[in-house]
């Protein structure tokens, strides 16, 4: 595991003060890939064809979903995933 090193990861909080986050609404979970890597699949004619690893992808997204729902979370749903390229 990398250790923390505050000169090197000094990374600042993008969640807004004072809002709690732990209500019902609609979150955004984002995955990068290091330098925009095209490791999901491809685009053809307008359709993401997902490979291997985006299905993988897909489906642990899934499975975090349903994984929430069983502990407890009961506003915790997947109402759509996006891979962009």
């Amino acid at each position: 595991m990398i250790q923390f090193e505050p000169l090197k990861h000094h990374r600042r909080s993008i969640r807004l003060k004072g809002y709690d986050y732990s209500k019902e609404g609609y979150y955004f979970i984002t995955i990068c890939c290091e330098d925009k890597a095209k490791i999901f699949g491809q685009i053809i004619d307008d359709q993401m064809i997902l490979n291997d690893f985006g299905r993988i992808t897909d489906e642990e997204w899934l499975n975090t979903a349903n994984a929430a729902k069983t502990a407890n979370f009961m506003h915790t749903s997947s109402c759509l995933t996006i891979f962009m390229e």
